[in-house]
């Protein structure tokens, strides 16, 4: 990981430290859809302004029936990441709950950058230019899960959230 991505990953576990306690994580199963909707959306916000983009909120939906059997969560670039209500709610599923906010945070990230590259300098452009490129020809699964898995912007999304939650996770001794 270049030493860039290491200073946004810090923020990110940050955030993630700063809105998840032992407590609530090890709670999580007995937390009502309000109460985890809620949890969400504050580390949204708080990944928003530690990392700097434009964190609107968290919508949590029934994505089963928009878009079949495995829909997550996703987001459109606009500031607001949309996640699967029956996802969420499934009751040992916290650290892979917040991994997908946190992969989809990513490619708030890099919607962001693609628009305005400034805005991120930390970034190397040619990175940007790779993202912008996958954003172009983005595959929604339409070639086969494979080509949807191992695109760019996927691949670093994963990376990203899979490492935010690690870390934080280590910290917090789990």
């Amino acid at each position: 990981m270049s030493k860039v991505l290491d200073k946004i990953t810090e923020k990110a576990v940050n955030a993630l430290l700063s809105t998840f306690s032992l407590n609530t994580l090890k709670n999580w199963a007995k937390m009502t859809l309000d109460e985890k909707a809620k949890k969400l959306k504050e580390y949204y916000l708080k990944l928003g302004v530690n990392i700097g983009i434009d964190a609107k909120g968290v919508v949590v939906e029934d994505l089963e029936s928009k878009f079949g059997k495995g829909s997550q969560g996703y987001n459109k670039g606009d500031g607001y990441l949309h996640i699967d209500k029956s996802y969420v709610n499934q009751p040992d599923n916290v650290t892979d709950v917040i991994t997908t906010i946190t992969h989809e945070a990513r490619h708030q990230i890099q919607s962001e950058a693609i628009d305005d590259p400034s805005k991120f300098p930390e970034i190397p452009l040619g990175t940007i230019a790779e993202w912008e490129d996958n954003m172009i020809n983005y595959d929604d699964g339409s070639f086969g899960y494979e080509s949807y898995y191992y695109q760019v912007v996927e691949v670093d999304a994963r990376v990203f959230g899979a490492d935010v939650v690690y870390e934080a996770l280590k910290r917090l001794g789990l």
